[in-house]
């Protein structure tokens, strides 16, 4: 077996284990839990879903910045949680401390 036909072979089984992990957390979270409950991301839905690189997304995992679940080798995401996490980096604006200030009484 040539060298280029071996890298196409492993190409191959990585791209077909990537979409059974694909298929397997979007069956399993829709199966398993209510609609409103856990939504699962594998390593790429998470890295689409927060427009970072896959790398930049596997240094947080590792700077443990990020949350995540891992099991068996692989990587999850609870959706809700990346929201969170993306809510707690917000800035707060001028406008904000504006209404903030406008909306509190005076105290006597």
């Amino acid at each position: 077996m040539k060298k280029a036909d071996l890298i196409e072979c492993i190409q191959q089984f990585a791209d077909r284990i990537n979409r059974l992990e694909v298929f397997i957390s979007e069956n399993y979270t829709k199966s398993n839990y209510a609609a409103d409950s856990v939504e699962l991301l594998t390593v790429e839905q998470a890295s689409e879903f927060l427009h970072l690189s896959i790398p930049t997304l596997y240094s947080k995992v590792g700077d443990r910045a990020i949350p995540h679940i891992k099991r068996s080798k692989r990587l999850y995401f609870d959706k809700k949680e990346l929201i969170q996490y993306l809510n707690d980096g917000r800035k707060v604006t001028a406008n904000d401390c504006i209404n903030s200030n406008q909306t509190q009484t005076p105290t006597p």
